[in-house]
C-alpha cells in the first residue's frame, strides 16, 4: 500500500499558569489515500489545509474548562482552541488536531501516524498513532461526540462549552464548497477560481484481484 507524508508548520499561542506564550509547532503527518476519486482526494487536503491554516495558525489554545480566559479572549477578536485537561501541552494538543483531521476527512484518508514538536517544547518530537477503529481503552482524550476534534463538521468549538465567542466557520461543509464528489450538486461546476489547485498526486488504489 502506497502511503503519504504530509507536513504542517504554524504559530499558535497556548495559555497555562495565567500566561500566555508564543510557540512555533511543526506536525509531520503520515496517512494513506482510502478513495479513487480525484476530487474527494482534493477535497480531504483542502479541508486538512483551511483547518491548519485558517483556524490553527495564530490561534491561542487554552484548557477547556478556563472559561473566563476563552471569554476575554474571543471578546478581543482572538481565535481559541480549548484543548482537554491537562491542557496546552504538546502532546494533547497534537491529538485533538490530528482526531479532528482523521474526522474532517471522512475516512477518505487516513492519518495513521503524526509526529509534534515545538519550539517551548524544545523541539522534542512526540509520536501519535491514531487507531483505526475506536477503542475507550486507548483513548488519550475525550471520545465525547459534543467535543469539535471528534466533529466531522468544520466545526472548532465544543457543543458544551457554556460560552462560545467565535463561531469560526459555517457548520455545513457545502457553504464552503468543500462536499465530497457524491454530495455535489449537478449545477455546480468547480473552476479554478474556486477551488485552489494543488501538487497532490491523485493516487490509485490497487487492484484487489
Amino acid at each position: 500500500m502506497t502511503s503519504i507524508k504530509y507536513d504542517f508548520s504554524f504559530l499558535a499561542g497556548f495559555f497555562t499558569d495565567g500566561e500566555m506564550q508564543l510557540n512555533n509547532y511543526n506536525l509531520h503527518l503520515h496517512l494513506y489515500i482510502n478513495t479513487e476519486s480525484d476530487i474527494d482526494q482534493q477535497t480531504a487536503f483542502d479541508r486538512m489545509n483551511l483547518m491548519m491554516y485558517d483556524i490553527v495558525d495564530n490561534c491561542i489554545f487554552i484548557e477547556e474548562t478556563d472559561c473566563e480566559i476563552n471569554m476575554q479572549l474571543g471578546e478581543a477578536g482572538i481565535r481559541v482552541l480549548t484543548i482537554p485537561a491537562p491542557g496546552p501541552i504538546d502532546q494533547i494538543i497534537q491529538v485533538a488536531l490530528v482526531d479532528k483531521l482523521n474526522k474532517i476527512t471522512e475516512d477518505k484518508l487516513h492519518i495513521f501516524e503524526s509526529e509534534l514538536s515545538s519550539l517551548r517544547g524544545g523541539y522534542v518530537k512526540y509520536m501519535y498513532f491514531s487507531p483505526e477503529e475506536h477503542d475507550s481503552e486507548m483513548e488519550l482524550i475525550s471520545s465525547d461526540a459534543r467535543k469539535w476534534w471528534n466533529s466531522s463538521s468544520p466545526r472548532f468549538n465544543s457543543s458544551n462549552e457554556t460560552k462560545e465567542i467565535v463561531n469560526f466557520m459555517p457548520t455545513l461543509w457545502k457553504t464552503l464548497e468543500l462536499e465530497w464528489e457524491n454530495e455535489i450538486d449537478d449545477e455546480i461546476i468547480y473552476t479554478d477560481s474556486n477551488k485552489k489547485n494543488t501538487n497532490i498526486i491523485t493516487m490509485k488504489l490497487p487492484d484487489e484481484n
